[in-house]
């Protein structure tokens, strides 16, 4: 849990957000936010049927990290997302009816 909901998120922004958006800003100019939203969605390679979905979902965070030059939010926001989706995960699990 402390991996996936916090260390996990917490250096994926930091790379994606804070050290290569800057860095794809030379190439891609207006478009380095969206460049990056997809790649972030391809990073995450072991979910393909999401990448879409995730694509859209994260266009509002990285446009605004973008345009306030802030990773505080995107990294907030993505620690929020992956806690939320474990503690629906141990919902789940825990309130499953017994074999």
């Amino acid at each position: 849990m402390i991996v996936g909901c916090f260390a996990g998120p917490f250096v994926e922004e930091l790379y994606f957000r804070g050290f290569l958006l800057p860095g794809m800003e030379r190439y891609a100019k207006s478009w380095a936010w969206v460049l990056n939203a997809v790649l972030f969605s391809f990073y995450h390679f072991f979910s393909p049927w999401e990448n879409s979905g995730r694509i859209i979902a994260l266009l509002p965070v990285i446009f605004w990290v973008w345009r306030t030059r802030n990773i505080r939010f995107s990294i907030f926001t993505h620690i929020l997302l992956n806690t939320g989706g474990a503690v629906m995960m141990l919902i789940a699990i825990f309130s499953a009816p017994a074999a």
